[in-house]
């Protein structure tokens, strides 16, 4: 199925906005210079599109490693399926694997509550991480092959896919706290404001918000470019493992 290319459908004051087709999203309103970081954006976000598709492109150790392609879908019940899926491409394709993660769950006032979540690297079944979200017990359920646990679950917490598009519904800087869980473990994570830049890509320039959570205790760092014109979309992910390898997915459709 032809996938839509990430541009506006009205040409964009700061910028020339490319002439492609039709929008995977309608552009955000745009974003004036913040004289204190820490502020929220208080600039009421337009309305959330039901469907976005994005095509991603792997780096990885200078070379391209693989894509990936993520999909975002609201039915008409109000339930929400997010899908992902890397394919490793080319001569690293013989130290990587592929990797599926989906995210299912309703659409809130709130935004994203996730139901489930799924994480399988390579054919492996029996490393697969999966997270059950019970909201009305409060109780969030993690299980790795025959190990399985059970946590509170504080409200908000997101899985590693509905936390990226989660932004669609509460922006940036708004809250930089967050409650993740990747199917093995929960944890907050704290995310710092780098600063406004714009990305030059195959789509044209883009204006980004640049959000980082730095690595502790040899944790890995992770860094995120959200689309400020496409409801703040993360068209740029970069993480730093604790070897110091950088992978880089970067947004080309």
């Amino acid at each position: 199925e032809p996938k839509s290319e990430l541009v506006p459908s009205e040409p964009l004051p700061p910028m020339n906005a490319p002439e492609k087709s039709t929008p995977v999203a309608e552009p955000a309103p745009v974003v004036e210079p913040m004289e204190d970081s820490s502020v929220a954006i208080e600039t009421p976000m337009p309305k959330v599109p039901g469907q976005v598709a994005i095509e991603y492109q792997i780096l990885r150790k200078g070379g391209v490693a693989g894509v990936e392609r993520h999909r975002y879908e609201v039915k008409a019940d109000g339930s929400y399926v997010l899908t992902s899926l890397a394919e490793a491409k080319g001569l690293l394709a013989l130290a990587l694997s592929d990797l599926v993660q989906r995210s299912e769950g309703q659409v809130t006032a709130q935004g994203l509550r996730p139901s489930s979540y799924q994480y399988q690297y390579g054919k492996n079944v029996d490393k697969a991480q999966r997270a059950s979200f019970d909201w009305q017990g409060r109780q969030l359920t993690m299980e790795t092959g025959s190990r399985k646990q059970t946590v509170a679950l504080q409200e908000g917490t997101q899985d590693l896919m509905s936390f990226m598009y989660q932004f669609m519904f509460v922006p940036p800087l708004q809250d930089l706290q967050l409650a993740v869980t990747n199917g093995k473990k929960l944890k907050v994570y704290n995310y710092g404001f780098e600063g406004e830049e714009t990305l030059t890509t195959k789509m044209g320039p883009l204006r980004t918000l640049h959000i980082g959570k730095s690595g502790s205790d040899g944790e890995e760092k992770t860094d995120m470019w959200l689309a400020a014109d496409y409801h703040y979309l993360p068209v740029q992910i970069s993480k730093t493992e604790k070897d110091g390898t950088v992978t880089e997915r970067i947004a080309t459709r």
